[in-house]
């Protein structure tokens, strides 16, 4: 119980809080829960900031981690993407933390030793990203697989304990991406795995929910993946991001703040660099003004009409992602009112986080083509705010 009480004073219940500021999103998420998952999120970060040419600004506030990508290019910010890809890494890497409550022995001059100062200082130096919390009738270890592997034979080999099972050792360690207990299955090798079973005795823990790291309660199981989580926080969840957080089954299409105005197309003959072999789609939006109301940020606050034009190869997958743009459009998710990246203008209609090619030349530098990739990639935003 105690162990409990303390790793739930230091896992948030809501592990990524997503505030936008100005004009840049600002992602805040609980600190000790951020630690847990830094050393695996590096990697990930790198990539972010060398694809969308960003450049990542951390600090600590109040036992919270705020991170913002901000763009190095003024003319051409990719930063929203950035955001994006880092929220869907945090949310991937969250699902794979585990907690393991290993029985003991009773101890005499262990329990001393474990308890000390210098053995604390050493753990936390050399397995940073493990919590590791001691009481009197077990140890807890939380963090991801292969971290957790290492501590345990750390605190085993160091602290010269003997570790028992209090029930039938199970083969394999339940993780949150495995709630429903199907094909669970532990990261680690087999040789090591079959060496902590014996060494380690593993209590079955309960069912976690991977949003606030404690043991279910008030289960819903979303329909189509079968995922299991407090009802509570998936609600919470599915308001911010309709999709399921392990593995990103979308449920529900969002609903945007689009301001009224008319979505058309037109097919020239012009073709697009990198699709020399076909015309290309020209898509017309004309959007009023009006004034904003309660879904906007300045709300009795006015903003003006706007016009913009997109391009897209006339080919298959072209009209493919046409046809999902009609979707979003009519879904009110294209546009959206409020300060601009690329004027700096506040109270204005501006793109929602779905990339357009405003430009047939230029490439991404310019908004432009050729860009291989930006068809899939669209459709993957797309497909992020339920549309495909």
């Amino acid at each position: 119980a105690a162990a409990r009480r303390f790793i739930a004073s230091q896992i948030s219940e809501t592990p990524v809080k997503i505030w936008t500021l100005c004009t840049r999103n600002r992602i805040e998420v609980d600190t000790a829960h951020y630690k847990l998952l830094e050393a695996e999120l590096l990697q990930e970060i790198s990539e972010i900031e060398q694809k969308y040419s960003t450049q990542r600004k951390v600090w600590e506030e109040s036992q919270k981690t705020c991170i913002v990508f901000e763009s190095k290019d003024k003319d051409f910010d990719l930063s929203v993407h950035a955001h994006a890809s880092f929220i869907d890494a945090y949310q991937n890497v969250s699902c794979q933390l585990m907690r393991e409550v290993v029985p003991l022995k009773s101890l005499g001059k262990e329990r001393k030793y474990l308890c000390g100062t210098k053995f604390m200082g050493d753990f936390r130096n050399r397995h940073p990203s493990v919590h590791f919390v001691l009481n009197q009738e077990s140890v807890t270890f939380i963090g991801l697989p292969n971290h957790l592997a290492k501590a345990k034979q750390y605190v085993l080999q160091t602290g010269g304990m003997s570790l028992v099972a209090e029930q039938k050792q199970n083969k394999d360690r339940e993780t949150p991406m495995d709630i429903d207990g199907k094909g669970s299955e532990t990261a680690l090798p087999t040789s090591q795995r079959s060496a902590g079973s014996r060494a380690l005795g593993v209590n079955k823990e309960e069912d976690l929910c991977v949003i606030c790291m404690e043991p279910i309660r008030n289960k819903q199981v979303l329909p189509k993946c079968k995922h299991e989580f407090c009802k509570p926080c998936i609600s919470t969840a599915m308001m911010y991001k309709p999709v399921c957080p392990v593995c990103q089954t979308p449920y529900g299409v969002q609903k945007g703040n689009q301001p009224e105005g008319t979505m058309t197309f037109s097919v020239q003959k012009a073709s697009l660099p990198g699709y020399e072999s076909c015309g290309s789609i020209v898509i017309n939006y004309y959007m009023k003004g009006g004034i904003q109301t309660e879904e906007h940020p300045s709300p009795g606050m006015p903003y003006a009409s706007t016009q913009r034009t997109a391009y897209l190869p006339d080919n298959k997958e072209g009209w493919e992602v046409l046809k999902l743009l009609e979707k979003a459009f009519k879904q009110k998710l294209i546009f959206t009112v409020g300060d601009s990246r690329v004027s700096g203008l506040s109270n204005v209609i501006t793109w929602n986080d779905i990339h357009h090619k405003t430009s047939m030349h230029g490439g991404p530098e310019r908004y432009g083509y050729p860009d291989p990739n930006y068809l899939k990639r669209v459709k993957q935003e797309l497909k992020n705010k339920g549309i495909e």
